[in-house]
């Protein structure tokens, strides 16, 4: 895997389209919203802190206000566990699909696998907490190893990005 200094807005804001899908941290959220609000949505989350308290899944989300208010009612939560989740409907559609979920190996190889079939062909898929967690750490070096997928360190981030390729079956 290779570290590059990517400025993390830019890199969103290049992506195509407006599906997107959130493995993890707002699990299985389909968010279509403008792409600049997107990448807005997308810094919020990466400066949340490690342990999240929340005493409800999505409620958060449910409960802000100020700009965030008229993209949160945009979203559609989708309860389940996404090692085991249908994601048929979704498969080859998102733009964008974020991976924030568990920390063990196993689920974030499951995890990789699912946010590379869900992302339609020239679309991104973003990983939080690489450098923090093993399992992520493990897992994505192995994956990035064996499939030869050039995964990208956002340098001073713990994100990691690919883009699958244009035209290609992901």
């Amino acid at each position: 895997m290779t570290g590059h200094s990517l400025d993390g807005v830019t890199l969103i804001l290049a992506i195509p389209g407006v599906s997107a899908v959130l493995l993890g941290l707002l699990p299985g959220y389909r968010i279509s919203a403008r792409i600049n609000m997107l990448a807005a949505f997308l810094t919020f989350l990466s400066a949340l802190s490690l342990f999240v308290d929340k005493p409800a899944p999505g409620a958060r989300l449910r409960n802000c206000g100020g700009p965030w208010r008229v993209y949160a009612e945009r979203v559609a939560q989708l309860s389940g566990d996404s090692a085991t989740f249908d994601w048929s409907p979704h498969v080859g559609r998102a733009g964008l699909v974020f991976v924030d979920g568990s920390h063990a190996y196993d689920y974030v190889r499951k995890d990789s696998e699912t946010a590379m079939r869900l992302v339609r062909p020239g679309g991104v898929v973003l990983w939080h907490d690489y450098g923090v967690w093993p399992g992520v750490n493990q897992a994505l070096e192995e994956i990035d190893a064996r499939l030869g997928l050039g995964l990208v360190h956002i340098a001073g981030t713990s994100l990691v990005f690919w883009r699958a390729a244009e035209g290609a079956d992901s």
